[in-house]
């Protein structure tokens, strides 16, 4: 590892690059440098060519000037490592004078077992301590992908002082954990669109940067067809200035300024191999050495792309090792239109050799994307059958829905395998009647079920996958019941096949209170290499894995399992995948139950729109209500009852009563809060309804929902020994069917209900036994939610329990009830605060302290804060770290939140 360490720090990559003659000027700049100056964390992402390192790097010769300090990192490929990324970071930051210490000495105590932890307190500390304000721009951030990196950065933005400032450019956004971790109002992003030069700023370009009078006429096209990118206005200057009298036309195709500048000055200088070979590097969207000698036929290729890269040709590394590259996408699209314009039959030719070598390679995506652009449907047909498996392991769904319905319908269903697999992504996309069409012309015929090849052993998971999105838990059932025992060999079936039926299997159970053998069933698949598991399928079963564990009363070993999906969805599908808001939706009805807000606004609420589209009745009904009934508790009723008419409108259409039920449950809820009875006799007219129209259709979970309302709506009116007959009914089934979790919930209505009747030693009785329930996961919510029944009943427990457990549960559920409907967020940090002089022994001034410390402020601006002086509040840092057995500003802000002394 010292060799890694160890290296020549290259001292231009810490230093913006120089101003060289006149620089291109903005219309907005002065409020683009506001934005990227006042934010805590600030980008400006774009594609190459928009300017980024231009306003970054006037950025920091701004701040410069006003007496910050300012730290500058420029990135390259080799960059994409811990050590190195931290060398040139820490480099740049003793440069520009924030870091006294030597820079080596604090990278050498950095080891890789603390994922940078000693260095990041250390870091900390030295900002923390300083009265000046610190920038550290870091550009061309696209290249750094490792995600050792990121996390370090997601902490050091968590956890830095107010007067820390991270400005990043990059050619991608920044993944949703930096943003998130930064305050709202506090992160500033710049895109392509702020970068774009406007009509003055076009015309200031060409007269002062390029010493040119252009008529406005002339101008105003120029910026039309440029739309304000500066790369190909600086090219088409050269141009000008060549042949002042060129007729402008349509760009790229037409306009011969930029075509000449680019042919003249760069291709027509080539010798003649040379050029063919740049001129084929435009029909591949990515190629590498062997691509290039196969489409371009020649030889030495790895001689060429040295050729290209030392000339910088436009050309673009994809990969650290430098394996694959690309064209920039402004010259790739002038070399394709000049051969679609002077050899349109090489290009079809090109097409056709880049057909053939990416199906060799078995990249099927990009050979069938050749195929079309060659114009070879007779390839089509035979490419998709033969690669259908592959991109449905791989999710692309609408990519083979486009290419099979570029087929049309007869063809694809004259090829089983790809019907199959076609069938099987309009049901995964939720086009269910597309689906069932062409499920219908497989099941019709006897000869094309011989034909399925690979998928011989999957028709009855498809129908069971069709069937479970229908929410129709008996006809899933009835599909899938023998199809495990009956396939041939577990070993030798599809492994996407093999978890799809498993988790269609573990789904039908776990409705029938079969918990145990649907835990069984998943360990079919978990033979299977994880690399042959499509990522989609693990994170779908481990969300299954953790509902049988939740409704089986185990809620630490559910969360477990909630995590672990969500953590395979953004490893392998990325953050924003739909997959990773399908795991997120799951974890909210445990993160609800334990009060934590800030998890269903932050995480659960920008993904309800994503989550409306999986089209498990499941996740929408462990999102939808409950981010309804955190927005109810903030005072926010039109934003709730709008996301609950959404989640009713999606009921309807797709025909799920259980999601209706659910809706309708909360908004019950808030009608009796509410104290609307107009609302109550409307909801209770629709329940009435769906109960009507699903006679035997409603499984275990629909039951839980339409019990509920009917016994709320009874306790509502004041029949309360109706309302205890129905939830003493209602929870007597649940238990008998094992749903341990759903029977908590019922019971603890069941002892408010008692309450309010009068019978107080019944209620504290079977209050005491859903305590016992609540302490471990410290879920506190439903006993909130269901306190208007009667509010009393808490303080009355609080006077008989004598269990130190059931007391501190007690009072965080006694301090939310107490908030008049305003939820304070993380239980954690409510029940940590009732116990906090028992257990911790901090004062009041401490505490005042550590909040600060929590929102980044320096030891000097706590001190300004609480007018008092520097000294004092070091020491009571110091006394904080003693209390809490750390050592760093950093970690007591961690531990603190961790334990819920702050938020």
């Amino acid at each position: 590892m010292s060799v890694s360490r160890h290296f020549q720090i290259i001292t231009t990559k810490t230093l913006p690059p120089q101003k060289r003659g006149k620089q291109v000027v903005r219309h907005n700049e002065a409020e683009l440098l506001k934005q990227i100056t006042e934010a805590r964390l600030s980008s400006v992402v774009a594609p190459p060519g928009f300017g980024k390192t231009n306003i970054l790097s006037r950025s920091f010769r701004h701040l410069h000037a006003l007496g910050y300090l300012v730290a500058w990192v420029s990135f390259d490929a080799q960059d994409n490592q811990f050590y190195r990324f931290l060398s040139y970071v820490l480099a740049s930051l003793h440069q520009s004078n924030a870091l006294k210490r030597e820079w080596r000495e604090l990278l050498v105590e950095t080891s890789p077992e603390d994922q940078g932890d000693h260095l990041l307190s250390s870091l900390i500390e030295v900002l923390s301590d300083s009265d000046n304000d610190l920038y550290l721009i870091l550009d061309d951030f696209h290249h750094i992908r490792d995600r050792q990196i990121h996390d370090f950065l997601k902490r050091l933005t968590d956890y830095a002082p107010s007067n820390f400032h991270l400005i990043i450019g990059s050619r991608r956004r920044l993944e949703i954990g930096f943003y998130r971790s930064v305050q709202n109002g506090l992160y500033a992003e710049i895109g392509a669109s702020q970068l774009q030069l406007n009509l003055a700023d076009t015309q200031y370009f060409f007269r002062e940067c390029c010493d040119m009078e252009l008529s406005p006429a002339d101008v105003e096209r120029w910026h039309r067809d440029t739309e304000g990118w500066v790369f190909p206005l600086k090219l088409a200057s050269i141009s000008i200035k060549q042949r002042p009298g060129f007729a402008l036309g349509e760009f790229l195709l037409k306009d011969r300024g930029i075509s000449e500048y680019l042919s003249d000055e760069i291709l027509e200088d080539m010798p003649k191999p040379f050029a063919n070979f740049v001129m084929a590097m435009a029909v591949p969207d990515i190629f590498c050495s062997d691509t290039c000698g196969y489409i371009a036929g020649v030889d030495n290729p790895a001689y060429f792309l040295d050729q290209m890269l030392a000339q910088n040709l436009f050309i673009e590394r994809l990969t650290s090792e430098g394996e694959w590259f690309q064209l920039h996408p402004f010259f790739r699209s002038y070399l394709e239109s000049r051969l679609h314009k002077e050899a349109p039959g090489l290009l079809v030719s090109l097409h056709r050799k880049a057909r053939e070598w990416f199906e060799q390679n078995n990249m099927p995506s990009f050979a069938i994307k050749h195929a079309i652009d060659a114009g070879d449907s007779k390839f089509l047909g035979a490419l998709l059958e033969k690669s259908c498996y592959d991109l449905l392991f791989n999710g692309q769904y609408m990519e083979l829905v486009g290419w099979a319905q570029l087929l049309g319908d007869e063809d694809v269903r004259s090829r089983p395998k790809l019907c199959f697999a076609v069938a099987f992504n309009y049901i995964l996309m939720h086009q269910f009647s597309e689906g069932r069409r062409l499920i219908a012309s497989l099941t019709d015929s006897a000869k094309f079920r011989r034909q399925l090849g690979e998928f011989s052993d999957g028709l009855p998971v498809l129908l069971g996958v069709d069937a479970v999105f229908r929410d129709d838990v008996k006809a899933a059932m009835e599909h899938c019941q023998g199809w495990l025992s009956s396939v041939h060999s577990p070993g030798k079936t599809l492994p996407l096949l093999l978890i799809t039926g498993c988790n269609v299997l573990s789904y039908c159970m776990l409705y029938e209170g079969r918990f145990a053998e649907g835990l069984d069933v998943q360990v079919s698949w978990k033979a299977v290499p994880e690399s042959e598991a499509p990522a989609y399928g693990i994170t779908c079963a481990h969300c299954l894995e953790g509902l049988i564990y939740l409704h089986m009363g185990d809620v630490d070993a559910a969360e477990r399992s909630f995590v672990k999906a969500k953590r395979v969805a953004v490893d392998k599908l990325g953050e924003f995948s739909i997959y990773s808001s399908f795991a997120t939706a799951f974890h909210a009805e445990i993160r609800y139950q334990q009060g934590d807000a800030r998890f269903l606004l932050e995480e659960v609420l920008p993904s309800l729109d994503t989550i409306s589209k999986i089209g498990l009745v499941d996740s929408l009904i462990h999102s939808f209500p409950l981010v309804a009934s955190v927005l109810h508790l903030q005072g926010r009723s039109v934003e709730a009852n709008d996301i609950l008419d959404r989640a009713e409108s999606l009921a309807r259409l797709c025909d799920w009563p259980r999601l209706a039920l659910a809706s309708m449950h909360q908004k019950l809820r808030f009608a009796i809060a509410g104290r609307a009875s107009v609302d109550r006799q409307l909801i209770n007219t629709k329940v009435e309804k769906i109960e009507a129209d699903n006679v035997g259709r409603l499984n275990i979970s629909a039951q839980y929902y339409l019990g509920m309302i009917k016994a709320e709506s009874r306790a509502a009116i004041g029949q309360y020994a109706e309302a205890i007959e129905l939830a003493a009914s209602l929870h007597q089934l649940l238990v008998a069917k094992g749903f341990v979790y759903l029977g908590f919930l019922t019971n603890v209505r069941l002892a408010f209900f008692y309450g309010a009747s009068g019978d107080s030693v019944r209620a504290i009785d079977i209050l005491t036994e859903c305590l016992d329930f609540a302490v471990r996961d410290k879920l506190i919510q439903v006993f909130v939610d269901v306190s208007y029944i009667y509010p009393g009943l808490i303080n009355e427990s609080r006077d008989v329990l004598t269990s130190t457990d059931h007391a501190n549960l007690l009072l965080a559920i006694s301090d939310q009830i107490g908030s008049h409907g305003e939820s304070k967020g993380d239980v954690r940090s409510i029940i940590a605060a009732s116990s906090l002089e028992l257990e911790l022994n901090i004062s009041e001034r401490e505490m005042q302290i550590l909040e600060l410390l929590g929102q980044g402020l320096t030891s000097k601006h706590i001190a300004r804060s609480l007018s008092i002086g520097q000294e004092t509040v070091k020491w009571h840092i110091k006394n904080i770290f003693g209390k809490l057995e750390v050592n760093s500003r950093v970690s007591a802000v961690q531990k603190g939140r961790r334990i819920g002394l702050i938020a």
